[in-house]
């Protein structure tokens, strides 16, 4: 799975303000975008336009506690 991370603060890209130019990352240590395909993840990086401040990161999900197994 891959994610886009900011550099400098290590908040991960959950969204982007498309209302004016340049565009702007909302960007979050809780919540992220993923993707499953690196040719996903680099086309969103640039139809986000990300810039120098971002880039594209391997990530792994990891299910906490047992909360999937309902009884």
């Amino acid at each position: 799975m891959y994610a886009i991370i900011n550099t400098k603060t290590k908040k991960f890209v959950s969204g982007t303000d498309y209302r004016g130019r340049p565009f702007k990352q909302i960007t979050s240590y809780e919540k992220a975008l993923t993707y499953e395909h690196l040719e996903v993840v680099e086309c969103e990086f640039k139809t986000r336009e990300c810039g120098k401040k971002y880039k594209i990161v391997n990530v792994k999900l990891v299910v906490l506690g047992d909360d999937c197994n309902d009884k």
